[in-house]
């Protein structure tokens, strides 16, 4: 009803991320109820956005030894491909693709206890990624930096480059993200 009446709202937090009346909205109804120009939307999203993000952060913050280390070479490949929910389903003997993501966002998001489950079936499996994770959010005294820093990182890209580009080429278009995605006729 606010968006019908253009009672739009829009906030940017200090990580960068702006919540709307759209980024407060489900997936399912802004796919199925939402248009623009009456014309019905597709939406478009970064696969494993958070996962890749911290990929980039390493590629900044990594010593090159650790860098080029297997497991890490590894989690950078497969987060490119879009594949590294599916590598910790198969690591991890989870089922379920939403499982293996929230096991993927308790390590990025919460605290990394050594005995925490999610922690240690991460460990086994990215024992480098998992140990820059930890000491990320040790040296920044906040286990909350990271995430914070990941959602900088993909504001930046969806803003100052996926956006700008697109409005750069299509200036006629019109559009509206969710965090890390776009939303378009």
């Amino acid at each position: 009803e606010n968006i019908a009446s253009n009672n739009i709202f829009f906030k940017f937090d200090e990580y960068g991320r702006m919540h709307t009346n759209f980024t407060v909205l489900r997936k399912h109804i802004r796919q199925n109820f939402l248009t623009i120009d009456n014309d019905i939307t597709e939406e478009v999203d970064l696969s494993n956005s958070q996962p890749l993000f911290l990929s980039v952060l390493m590629k900044q913050q990594m010593d090159i030894r650790t860098l080029i280390s297997k497991d890490v070479t590894k989690y950078i490949e497969l987060v490119q491909n879009g594949l590294i929910y599916e590598e910790v389903m198969n690591k991890c003997d989870i089922t379920d693709r939403d499982d293996a993501k929230i096991l993927m966002y308790k390590v990025l998001f919460g605290q990394n206890g050594e005995t925490k489950k999610e922690n240690k079936m991460f460990n086994n499996v990215f024992p480098n990624v998992f140990n820059f994770i930890k000491d990320y959010k040790s040296v920044n005294e906040n286990y909350r930096s990271l995430s914070h820093e990941l959602q900088l990182l993909e504001s930046d890209f969806i803003y100052n480059k996926v956006i700008n580009h697109i409005y750069n080429n299509y200036n006629d278009i019109t559009l509206f993200t969710i965090h890390d995605s776009i939303s378009y006729p």
